[in-house]
């Protein structure tokens, strides 16, 4: 694959994350959109620490909100968190 495809890419994913994220604005607070936005991240396969966050900030989120959520909806236990992150750094949404 190219780097014009990977651009392409990208910019579909970020496009369509920020249509998800204008769907969800009449009906969701910020913070729960911040989930909704990160789950759809690490379901496309954006799912590192690094990544996850450039892709908030590249849609226009601020930085420490999208890392708080991240960071406190990360845990091994389902009824309490949203995601995982294993040891190599990898996130995953609980199921």
């Amino acid at each position: 694959m190219s780097t014009i495809d990977l651009q392409r890419e990208d910019q579909a994913l970020l496009e369509s994350l920020r249509e998800l994220d204008r769907a969800c604005s009449p009906y969701a607070k910020k913070h729960d959109r911040a989930i909704v936005l990160i789950h759809a991240c690490i379901e496309a396969g954006q799912n590192t620490h690094g990544r996850i966050l450039g892709i908030m900030h590249a849609i226009g989120w601020n930085l420490k909100h999208a890392q708080i959520i991240l960071s406190k909806s990360a845990g091994s236990n389902p009824a309490l968190h949203r995601w995982q992150r294993d040891a190599t750094g990898v996130y995953r949404n609980h199921l």
